[in-house]
């Protein structure tokens, strides 16, 4: 089964929005060559970021991870 980690990633944006952890998080963008995702933060005019490494994870991998480091930074 091939996975949509960018459709993985806009649903949990949805759901890490709704909690104090993710609630400054404005979108999560997955770059299917570097295999790393983008975690965006703030308005237009307080844009600031993290990146996190997904190289070979799984769709529920992926999960775990950028959770991880949402709850690691926040």
């Amino acid at each position: 089964m091939n996975e949509d980690k960018q459709a993985i990633c806009d649903k949990l944006c949805e759901a890490l929005k709704l909690t104090r952890a993710g609630r400054d998080i404005r979108k999560i963008e997955y770059n299917d060559y570097a295999e790393v995702v983008y975690v965006w933060f703030g308005g237009p005019d307080t844009v600031g970021g993290m990146r996190c490494n997904v190289e070979g994870d799984s769709g529920a991998a992926l999960i775990a991870d950028i959770v991880r480091k949402v709850l690691d930074n926040g």
